[in-house]
């Protein structure tokens, strides 16, 4: 067995392309050479043969062993006849063999490094010598010069070997240097004036507390083998992208390459997908070829198509310039919005059948008096998988990947596999992946499944990029616009237009949010104000504005203005709004759903107005089996989740304990009273200040009916986050 450090080595050469992640495939192995009462390992491919590293003795006359009558070392070759079978091996001739251990070298254009023993022959009753690596220089004639020991500048008492050399300028070896993780360490050394300089920790990514052996670099990518916890064996074979000292997070090569004994010492053909690796799964060290089947179902993917919710319509007379001053041309687009602009560009909230008509008022009365178009228009989602993640990703930041949005009827999904060009893989409808260098990615995700009782498979990919700059840890991006400011010094300080009060009264615009997080279906708009009574958009209130939206919420109608895919493209219109005497706030949405994670304190503000509703992302419920009063771990978990999420440290709270009417007055008032006391309780454990609960009530509700169904909808205690006062 080879033990590092004490007796053994390891061989590399240099030249070939690393093409696949292998996450994602499977491997077929076979042993190729397997040699009885002896071990063979670290295979390279160089010049159409095989060398590797051996205790086997294939020569007549002296043999020479250890003192524990173990044979030593050596270097051997053996022609490759094809891939899985090999000639009769040969060990390398003086002075590339020597009479002790020999081993882990690397071949390159000008000579060889080999790791030896540093004093084979002055203190043979030493049981442990140090490792230095040698290197032979190759002349003109193919012959060797002596060796010159390489000494990185350290003390000959640490030991080094293990080198791959690239381009005999960059070298990774192993070393025992005071200072590392742990055990044996992957350093790097640079030449300079033909000095190899003092070596460089390869970093966390790479070392541990534990040994890290047998490196090499193929393409950008380190491979190793090490010992450390958390692998399927003994020691296993690990890789990492990157360079020098610069690693990415580390990955595990899958089985069959790693086992439960020792595997190490891969080498890869050019070809990416097929090669060599050494292991102890036999019993002994033995030579295994291995290759990679890629998985090719992501072959035939494709790209995700984004829903199409944005028309332009016109009217042609109308922009031909017909006499049209006695009317008003009043497009209707079947989903409360309307405009007066000949050409107008409008996004529905999403599926669906919309009237679009285009009707004659007459200016003074404002009465419809013809109609002069009508048709329905009918949008379809595009029937797809569909992979929801933004367009634009920010590097070291959590970002979540999910099916959740797929449009495929009557599918019901029984496996996902997901892929990134990255190498990355998972195997769930939703995960979470940081990205930890910049630029262009794609995303594949295969399901497969039963539709209508058959087999069913569908892939399709997207493009994301990823971007090196500093992000914000949520979902917006803060854009600060100050009333002092010269952009803003135009504006007219005019009352708000009378019928409709502001949401927010406290003067110019302060602050707004970027939301992070967009897709094809984020839009933003501009909030005008609220109404106790119905407002035409003709009103005189909205003179001057013609992309007017409506919603009812609490008794309340609230009105936005404008649906935009960006701030870029929005902020010039709030000069407009402004001028008008509006005090508009910008909010973004998704459809015509408001983004719950979009500026905050405007949120809490409108919580106070009722413009959001008792089920908004401000309020968490919390329900419980009959009788019961206590959380369980999940219940604790979701309710540190809704307090983080929302940035409760902002907001008073309100707590509310609700019963049903299945007891007695009494016994639901005092059940109720227990729920609001265990949510304040856990508030007061976790950091909340007694000060900051404004209110708790506790009351029991009339279930409707006995229905346990109904009934059990009542068993809950609700905590409202309100303004800071």
């Amino acid at each position: 067995m080879r033990l590092f450090f004490k007796n053994i080595l390891f061989l590399f050469a240099s030249g070939f392309a690393f093409a696949q992640s292998f996450t994602d495939g499977e491997f077929q192995i076979k042993a190729i050479y397997n040699p009885k009462n002896s071990n063979a390992y670290s295979p390279v491919v160089y010049n159409n043969s095989l060398f590797f590293v051996s205790d086997n003795d294939f020569r007549f006359g002296i043999v020479y062993t250890q003192t524990n009558k173990k044979r030593f070392q050596d270097i051997f070759y053996a022609p490759i006849l094809d891939a899985v079978a090999i000639g009769r091996p040969k060990r390398l001739p003086y002075p590339l063999t020597s009479r002790f251990h020999d081993g882990s070298f690397c071949i390159t254009s000008k000579g060889i490094y080999i790791t030896r023993n540093a004093d084979s022959g002055k203190h043979l009753n030493k049981k442990k010598l140090p490792l230095h690596i040698f290197y032979f220089e190759r002349n003109q004639k193919g012959s060797y010069h002596s060796p010159v020991v390489l000494d990185f500048s350290l003390s000959d008492t640490f030991s080094t070997g293990h080198p791959y050399v690239i381009g005999d300028s960059l070298m990774y070896f192993v070393a025992e240097i005071p200072g590392g993780f742990g055990g044996a360490d992957i350093y790097y050394s640079c030449k300079k004036n033909n000095v190899w300089q003092h070596p460089i920790n390869c970093g966390p990514s790479v070392n541990s507390s534990a040994n890290e052996l047998f490196p090499s670099w193929f393409n950008g990518n380190l491979f190793f083998s090490s010992d450390r916890q958390g692998g399927s064996g003994k020691m296993d074979v690990y890789f990492s992208s990157g360079k020098l000292d610069d690693f990415t997070e580390l990955k595990h090569l899958p089985s069959p390459i790693n086992s439960v004994e020792d595997d190490f010492g891969v080498f890869m053909n050019s070809d990416g997908n097929t090669g060599y690796f050494s292991s102890a799964r036999g019993g002994n060290d033995a030579i295994y070829y291995f290759q990679f089947k890629p998985n090719t179902a992501f072959n035939n993917c494709e790209p995700i198509k984004f829903n199409r919710y944005c028309y332009t319509f016109y009217e042609q007379s109308l922009e031909k310039g017909k006499d049209s001053s006695g009317v008003i041309y009043e497009w209707n687009f079947g989903d409360g919005i309307k405009s007066t602009m000949a050409r107008v560009s409008h996004c529905f909230p999403g599926e669906g059948k919309y009237l679009i008509e285009l009707n004659m008022i007459d200016r003074v009365s404002g009465a419809v008096f013809l109609n002069k178009a009508s048709y329905e228009l009918n949008i379809l989602n595009e029937k797809q998988l569909y992979i929801d993640v933004p367009d634009t990703i920010c590097t070291e930041k959590p970002v979540e990947i999910n099916a959740y949005h797929s449009n495929l009827t009557g599918l019901s999904t029984q496996k996902y596999n997901w892929r990134l060009s990255d190498g990355t893989t998972a195997t769930s409808s939703k995960w979470t992946h940081v990205f930890t260098q910049p630029g262009n990615y794609t995303i594949q995700l295969i399901a497969s499944g039963l539709r209508d009782g058959k087999t069913f498979t569908s892939c399709v990919s997207r493009n994301v990029y990823v971007q090196a700059e500093a992000c914000s840890a949520e979902r917006r991006i803060p854009l600060y616009f100050k009333p002092q400011e010269p952009s803003l010094s135009s504006v007219k300080k005019t009352s708000i237009p009378t019928g409709i009060s502001p949401a927010i009264e406290n003067g110019y615009l302060s602050n707004v949010y970027e939301s992070f997080k967009r897709d094809s279906l984020s839009n933003y708009r501009i909030h005008l104000g609220a109404s106790d009574q119905l407002l035409n958009f003709n009103a005189p209130v909205f003179k001057g504005l013609d992309s007017i939206s409506m919603f009812s919420i609490n008794g309340r109608y609230q009105y936005f203005y404008g649906k935009y895919k960006s701030t870029s493209v929005l902020f010039p219109v709030l000069f407009k709004i402004k001028d008008l005497g509006f005090n508009p706030f910008v909010f973004s949405f998704t459809g015509d759903v408001m983004d719950e994670n979009f500026n905050p304190q405007v949120i809490s503000r409108l919580s106070e107005l009722k413009l959001i509703s008792e089920d908004n992302p401000l309020a968490l419920k919390i329900y419980f089996a009959k009788g019961e009063y206590t959380f369980s771990a999940d219940d604790k978990q979701a309710f540190l989740d809704f307090m983080r999420r929302n940035k409760a440290e902002n907001f008073l709270i309100e707590i509310e304990g609700h019963t049903d009417n299945q007891g007695t007055a009494d016994q639901n008032l005092e059940l109720a009273k227990k729920r609001a006391e265990a949510a304040r309780q856990f508030l007061l454990q976790n950091g909340f200040s007694d000060n900051r609960i404004v209110e708790i009530s506790s009351e029991h509700l009339l279930g409707p009916g006995t229905d346990e169904d109904q009934q059990k909808k009542n068993r809950f205690v609700q905590i409202r986050l309100i303004i800071k006062k």
